[in-house]
């Protein structure tokens, strides 16, 4: 990868990619992070620009909010699945 490229913004494609070429115990301490940075965010609620640049720390990576918002939605579907009134069988 040239200076160029690593500099370039980066494409959700090319994130996945990039993740599923990396070696298992390095996507396992990835994925493990990520979900401690997720559970910290569901219980100790904020914007999503929290998320990213403090709790994930990429405050200082312009591209990183518009290539995680997407991703990050489906913290809604999370939260709408907790709000839902459990049915009774």
């Amino acid at each position: 990868m040239t200076v160029e490229e690593e500099r370039g913004a980066l494409s959700m494609e090319e994130a996945l990619s990039l993740a599923e070429a990396a070696p298992e115990r390095l996507r396992l301490a990835i994925a493990t992070w990520t979900v401690s940075r997720l559970a910290t965010h569901i219980d100790e609620p904020g914007t999503y620009r929290d998320m990213v640049y403090h709790r994930m720390g990429f405050a200082h990576l312009t591209e990183s909010y518009r290539l995680l918002l997407p991703a990050l939605e489906f913290l809604n579907c999370v939260s709408n699945l907790a709000d839902a009134p459990k049915s009774i069988s």
